[in-house]
């Protein structure tokens, strides 16, 4: 094991408030667009994807991601935790505003050197999908890739061993917002 803390990587460049500048340009840029109509989704419920956003919209975000981090650079976000009581989830801001997920235990890696964007999902979870209704998950990859526009799906166990040998990594340093 490599000892991975979403908070640092041993041996690994972090910029402790680039996603914190990233999402504050996120909020001038949330008062300048109006959200985008999706017919394609207006089937599914919220619980399961947004509907404010094309995948293309997020695809540009990552984009200015992958510039701002150079051509050899990772970065990793981590998403909210399910929440321990009886209050609903919320994303994290800097997750969902490249992103647009909206599933508790959730990793997205933006690899800068291939300019390849892995969303980690966690796996079917019936009982939680009874509970709380249907969400995105690492066990039907076709639909995440459709409504989210990332280039990969995987489960969260898979991260680590795709993080070997990464020299520069990007993570967030301050507790997230949201």
């Amino acid at each position: 094991s490599m000892g991975l803390s979403l908070y640092g990587l041993e041996g690994a460049l972090v910029d402790e408030n680039f996603f914190l500048k990233r999402y504050q340009q996120f909020e001038d840029f949330i008062d300048t667009k109006l959200p985008q109509h999706r017919p394609e989704i207006n089937h599914v419920k919220h619980q399961l994807y947004q509907s404010h956003f094309i995948p293309e919209e997020f695809a540009e975000r990552r984009s200015k991601v992958f510039d701002a981090i150079g051509p050899d650079g990772i970065g990793v976000l981590q998403g909210a935790p399910r929440p321990e009581s009886f209050d609903p989830f919320r994303q994290t801001n800097e997750f969902f505003y490249l992103c647009g997920v909206e599933v508790a235990h959730a990793y997205l890696q933006l690899d800068s050197r291939e300019r390849k964007t892995t969303l980690y999902l966690p796996g079917h979870d019936e009982g939680h999908e009874r509970s709380e209704g249907p969400v995105l998950h690492s066990d039907d990859p076709e639909t995440v890739l459709k409504l989210t526009g990332v280039d990969a799906v995987k489960k969260p166990e898979d991260l680590e061993g795709d993080l070997k040998g990464v020299s520069k990594l990007f993570v967030t340093q301050c507790p997230s917002e949201g």
